[in-house]
């Protein structure tokens, strides 16, 4: 059955059949007749009234061709077909890259418009094959139900569009081999850049090189307290000379700019210029490339200035010499936190013994193994002085490369809750962030802090490690994304006591959207974010969606696209014969016999009654009558 029928279950139309067979049988068409006496007409019609509906039944010509009609229309809404009864070729899969890349022109049209071309070459060179096809945008998202038929798939080509986002060809490469399977398919990618292709998946090229400069990366830094830099990555690609940009840095103020401050820099292909600029105002900044080139997307990069205060920090009198040591070297050389004289106030807390099993209100850095949170201990002294410690991406290091931390003692630290680790050892984490109730998280140190020791002593990682501790605590009061985002980055802001929901209207839209504190929420155009109800300095951000790599529009060399298509026709004979679909007939059949049946109907039953005795024109009779 499945064989024949590729959708059994339109059978439920022949239940049709009955009502139709009902109408037909109690139907009752009368006749005008003018008769002189209707006194013979009374047995006859008595006879005639228990058989009369049967003899119509047999005798209608109309009722035949209405019921083979709604058979014919059964069978195609079944999907008739004859198994094995039309030459195919292989199914062939069919990406297409709509990253924002695509967009760029070449002779006054798009990439994309040229792959929509060349996508079409592909489907009439696969003859008979079923296509299905799919676009990437840094995820695969078909286009129109898997093995279409060809004229499915070209009507699904008119809805492309270029995405405002990049991706990366990693995850492509894999999904492209993923969907090749086993051989039995063809799988073509349409791109400017090839994600690497092999065995059954071939790559189709579109666009030529193109000279393009981008704002690849951005950052901020405050290097002491109320002076922010912001810095941008500026990179040349596609070009043989070095070329001149102006890089403009404007600062968002209500729905318009203006602008801070610009500068000339020289692009040199192939390397990566950083252009700083310093501000002490906080603020929503948007770098700018004054430069004409291939893809417009990539010439603007937002970023958050905040002017955090200074954070009161209080010291335990019983925390190690080391720790104290460090703190003055960040209060006297980043002047980022102050120390305090007492908890009140502060907004974080070092304790040793004295805050053993307390709970501060702030989050509290405690120095094991002479103290501890609530529901954390520590396991026996490990010794690993030969083993350096590994930073975890728990918490972000300040500085290039990996600090040279050496933890000689260690106390393995375990928590009922949950914990992430920030720094490991052999013996267990060393350091870890406790998460309590309140979302709030404890920093727990479980190493030896003494000067015999050694540990940390004239160890500048050490200041490092703290400085990216409060720089959490500080995150922690503008919870908001400080830097530009990418592709895969989501606004997520950490849940604290009192903290009410929030509303976000994304650009280019009036709507907004609540959030919870917490909640993630996935950005999907580039622009600015506008947010209500959060207590920040500086509420609103801009996003930026390319990756990096996008930026370079220099395409693949060595591909040759007419071995490719050549390669997609001779697959176009070598599938396996297929069924032979007849529903597209068959409905056309069902809609020839419902005219001949309305023809027909019309012309014995016309819309003017006839009148059988029309007033005669003889004389004679005229003469009778008088």
């Amino acid at each position: 059955m499945a064989d024949w029928f590729s959708n059994p279950a339109g059978f439920w139309a022949l239940t049709l059949l009955a009502p139709l067979l009902l109408l037909y049988m109690l139907r009752h068409r009368p006749v005008r007749r003018r008769v002189p006496s209707v006194l013979l007409w009374a047995g006859v019609a008595e006879a005639q009234v228990s058989t009369s509906p049967f003899q119509r039944l047999r005798k209608s010509v109309s009722l035949f061709l209405m019921v083979a009609a709604l058979l014919a229309m059964l069978l195609a809404l079944a999907g008739f077909r004859i198994p094995q009864g039309s030459p195919q070729g292989l199914p062939i899969t069919i990406v297409l890259d709509i990253t924002a890349g695509m967009g760029a022109r070449e002779d006054g049209r798009t990439r994309l418009e040229l792959a929509r071309e060349l996508a079409q070459d592909v489907i009439d060179a696969a003859g008979n094959s079923r296509v299905s096809l799919l676009s990437w945008d840094g995820s695969l998202r078909p286009l129109a139900p898997a093995e279409s038929s060809a004229a499915a798939a070209s009507s699904a080509l008119d809805t492309l569009q270029v995405s405002a986002r990049g991706a990366d060809s990693a995850g492509l490469s894999r999904a492209l081999k993923q969907l090749a399977g086993d051989g039995g398919r063809h799988v073509v990618m349409i791109g400017d850049q090839d994600p690497g292709t092999e065995g059954n998946v071939r790559f189709l090229l579109v666009g030529s090189n193109r000279p393009n400069a981008a704002i690849v990366t951005a950052g901020v830094n405050e290097p002491t307290s109320g002076r922010i830099e912001i810095t941008f990555g500026i990179e040349l690609y596609g070009a043989d000379q070095p070329q001149r940009v102006t890089v403009a840095l404007e600062r968002s103020i209500g729905d318009g700019t203006e602008l801070v401050d610009a500068r000339d820099e020289t692009l040199a292909p192939g390397r990566r210029v950083a252009s700083t600029f310093t501000v002490r105002d906080a603020g929503l900044y948007r770098g700018v490339l004054r430069i004409n080139d291939a893809l417009g997307t990539d010439d603007s990069a937002w970023l958050r200035a905040t002017l955090l205060p200074v954070l009161p920090v209080y010291v335990s009198t019983d925390a190690p010499e080391p720790v104290r040591r460090a703190l003055s070297a960040i209060e006297q050389g980043m002047r980022t936190i102050r120390i305090a004289g007492s908890a009140e106030g502060a907004a974080a807390v070092l304790t040793g013994r004295e805050g053993a099993g307390a709970q501060p209100r702030l989050p509290a850095a405690f120095l094991g193994p002479i103290a501890a949170p609530p529901g954390v201990s520590f396991g026996a002294e490990t010794d690993a002085s030969g083993t350096p410690a590994r930073p975890l991406p728990a918490i972000l290091w300040r500085g290039a490369g990996t600090p040279g931390v050496i933890a000689r003692q260690v106390w393995p630290i375990t928590f009922d809750g949950l914990m992430r680790p920030v720094l490991e050892v052999d013996g267990g984490p060393a350091v870890a962030l406790c998460e309590r109730d309140n979302g709030l998280r404890d920093l727990v140190i479980g190493m030896a802090l003494t000067p015999d020791g050694g540990t940390f002593q004239d160890q500048p990682a050490f200041v490092i490690f703290w400085a990216n501790w409060f720089d959490y605590v500080r995150g922690l009061l503008d919870p908001l994304p400080r830097g530009a985002l990418t592709t895969r980055d989501t606004l997520r802001v950490p849940a604290l006591d009192g903290r009410d929901r929030f509303y976000l209207t994304g650009p280019g839209s009036d709507r907004e959207t609540e959030l919870a504190p917490g909640a993630g929420h996935g950005l999907q155009a580039p622009g600015i974010y506008r947010t209500r109800g959060l207590q920040t300095s500086v509420a609103d951000f801009g996003v930026s969606l390319l990756d990096a790599t996008e930026s370079d529009l220099a395409v693949t060399a060595n591909i040759d696209n007419d071995a490719v298509m050549e390669w997609i026709s001779q697959g176009a004979d070598a599938g396996e014969r297929g069924a032979l679909d007849l529903g597209p007939w068959l409905a056309l059949i069902a809609a020839a016999l419902l005219v001949i049946e309305w023809l027909l109907f019309r012309r014995r039953f016309p819309r003017r009654a006839v009148d059988a005795a029309q007033p005669s024109t003889n004389p004679h009779t005229r003469a009778a009558r008088a």
